[in-house]
């Protein structure tokens, strides 16, 4: 073209934070590559077949709480039905004033993990919003909130039911409460996202 240079195997990439753009020299393909190489393995028709999880060594976190491999003992998990059941005492349709007025006598504690916006824009009746990422700076708090929800000082025997999104932070919440003295915890199963499938259909997807 005569004027300025052309982009034929490269990439401009342009960081908008800086204002700022970088030039990366693309390299040649590889006959070996299984996508785009001489004798491909992963092809169109093949793709749908694909074991991402295996080759990822994760799981898909935009496929639903079924996903979300357990990583804490069966024994320290409930599903969200069992969940409901400790909400409102064994009702199994609750309405949203059941829900409201069964917090205020509860003697167990529902933590939500979630971060504070996720809370602000929906949240089960009685939850207390302590975000995964503050845990190290509020666990003092947590165990005040604890003793509170019952008339003695043992706090490390008050039932806490933790639940998240879809049931990944949770785990760790629980790991890290057990870490810290508390002696009942339990893991939502599939988190909040398995409650809209499971036991409220109403609540909110996002």
């Amino acid at each position: 073209t005569e004027v300025g240079k052309v982009l034929s195997g490269k990439l401009l990439v342009f960081d908008a934070g800086f204002t700022s753009f970088h030039t990366i020299k693309l390299r040649d393909a590889d006959p070996a590559c299984v996508v785009c190489g001489d004798n491909p393995t992963i092809t169109e028709a093949s793709l749908q077949f694909y074991d991402y999880k295996k080759f990822a060594g994760g799981f898909d976190h935009d496929r639903g709480p079924e996903s979300a491999p357990a990583t804490v003992p069966a024994e320290w998990r409930v599903s969200p039905q069992e969940l409901e059941a400790m909400l409102v005492g064994g009702d199994a349709n609750p309405s949203q004033s059941q829900l409201e007025t069964s917090s205020a006598a509860r003697k167990f504690v529902l933590l939500d993990v979630r971060p504070a916006h996720q809370f602000e824009f929906a949240a089960l009746p009685g939850a207390h919003n302590v975000p995964y990422e503050d845990f190290a700076i509020r666990m003092e708090e947590m165990k005040r909130l604890a003793r509170s929800a019952q008339d003695d000082e043992h706090t490390s025997s008050v039932p806490v039911f933790v639940v998240c999104r879809r049931g990944n932070d949770s785990q760790l919440a629980v790991r890290d409460l057990f870490a810290n003295g508390f002696k009942s915890v339990k893991d939502v199963e599939g988190g909040l996202e398995a409650w809209r499938l499971k036991v409220d259909p109403t609540w909110p997807s996002y």
